[in-house]
């Protein structure tokens, strides 16, 4: 019985300091591949290599600064700006992307023109930045990839607001993950519970042998 609840508390604790910790580190570089600086002054950019996992529905945004003035215009919505500002502001969020493997081949592509409906009000956790949707793929195999943008409209206006590129897992994917992560806490609670509730059973049958 001392080794049951002695190897029930360890499990729970290693679970809850070790494995958990490395299994949410490794998933974060699974949720999040990139994100980086944008470069916005020329016609286009690529960005370095990121890898991707298969069969994962991923989704490409465009954060600037929350705090940039008229930013929610200048990603293509109004947002919480009145749309007479935003006809004065307008989107410079024009652009054509396209995925490449490792070999430079075609992945997957599109274009966002900037208008009100790509704009997803999309914000990173603690909100302090504000984004706009570009598009999404899944890729069949995991693979290293990088993402080429072109410019079709001058993006030049968003450089002073720290813009950058993200590509994420669609958001009803992490939900699900934080329901997972929530039942798999539950439970190794539970198995650390179990374990305390045998050590403690064990120790007042011992402190009763004594006392007797």
């Amino acid at each position: 019985m001392l080794r049951w609840g002695v190897g029930l508390v360890v499990v729970a604790l290693a679970g809850w300091f070790v494995a958990v910790p490395i299994w949410l580190n490794h998933q974060q570089r699974v949720w999040s591949p990139l994100d980086t600086p944008l470069r916005v002054l020329s016609g286009q950019t690529e960005t370095g290599d990121f890898s991707v996992a298969p069969n994962t529905p991923y989704e490409i945004f465009v954060y600037v600064k929350r705090s940039a003035p008229f930013g929610d215009c200048l990603l293509g919505g109004g947002g919480a700006t009145s749309d007479s500002a935003c006809s004065r502001h307008h989107s410079v969020i024009d652009i054509s992307w396209s995925l490449r493997n490792e070999q430079g081949q075609y992945v997957a592509g599109g274009v966002s023109a900037g208008t009100c409906c790509d704009y997803e009000g999309s914000e990173r956790p603690g909100g302090e930045r504000i984004g706009t949707k570009l598009g999404g793929f899944v890729v069949p195999r995991k693979m290293k990839a990088t993402l080429l943008l072109r410019y079709r409209r001058n993006a030049s206006a968003l450089r002073g607001f720290s813009p950058q590129v993200a590509i994420e897992v669609d958001s009803q994917v992490t939900e699900m993950a934080g329901v997972l992560l929530g039942l798999i806490y539950a439970l190794l609670a539970a198995i650390g519970a179990f374990g305390l509730a045998i050590l403690a059973v064990l120790w007042i049958r011992n402190m009763r042998r004594e006392a007797s």
